[in-house]
């Protein structure tokens, strides 16, 4: 199941969103998939996602629902492959299907280092959501954009704490150690690099733009 979840790390211009749509429409194929919901940021929502769908043949007899706006309740009910939904419109989605049969089984997360912070309101209303997917895929530039506590966050939504555990003061703990004025600054363990990358193997695929890609 672990190999179901995973975290696609890729420069600007190495198609990332289409390389999800592959995998969607592979999964599709093989019957082994169904509806996929992605959360973004507000631009990918509308202009991102639905533009990459009808950008290639291949993904053409997929429809998108944009879960944002006025229309959203009514875009819920239609029938649609893949529904695109910002951060802040998860509070909603989760109360409007409440009670009711969970659609999706495949979470892609674009941005996810949006959710590196395990106390925001954003990260605590996906938290409870994550077993309702059978696959969990995140994509970022850069899964800890400051420090390498910053993949703790992705990390936890995409395998649930798997790799690094449930509470981010044990992760704190294990890597790194307390430093700066009354120890707020946390400075990574000599070996702390190695064995977090170490742990991460596998898990975590990196995408550099070549010139190849880019053309």
């Amino acid at each position: 199941r672990s190999k179901n979840n995973v975290i696609l790390v890729g420069d600007p211009g190495v198609g990332k969103t289409a390389i999800v749509l592959s995998a969607y429409r592979t999964l599709r194929i093989k019957g082994l998939a169904k509806k996929m919901l992605v959360l973004a940021p507000l631009r990918p929502v509308h202009a991102v996602w639905p533009a990459e769908v009808k950008k290639w043949e291949q993904f053409s007899g997929y429809s998108v629902g944009v879960l944002h706006g006025g229309n959203k309740v009514k875009v819920l009910k239609q029938n649609h492959d893949i529904y695109v939904i910002n951060f802040e419109g998860l509070q909603w989605l989760s109360a409007k299907l409440n009670g009711k049969p969970w659609p999706f089984d495949v979470l892609t997360v674009d941005e996810i280092s949006y959710l590196k912070n395990t106390q925001t309101q954003r990260f605590k209303c996906l938290k409870p959501l994550l077993n309702k997917f059978d696959r969990r895929w995140g994509l970022t530039g850069s899964p800890a954009p400051n420090s390498l506590l910053d993949i703790f966050g992705p990390q936890l939504v995409i395998d649930q704490g798997a790799t690094f555990g449930q509470y981010i003061s044990r992760f704190r703990n294990e890597y790194f150690y307390p430093s700066g004025y009354g120890g707020y600054e946390w400075k990574l363990l000599p070996d702390g690099e190695a064995r977090i990358h170490e742990k991460l193997e596998g898990k975590v695929l990196r995408m550099a733009a070549t010139p190849s890609l880019e053309a």
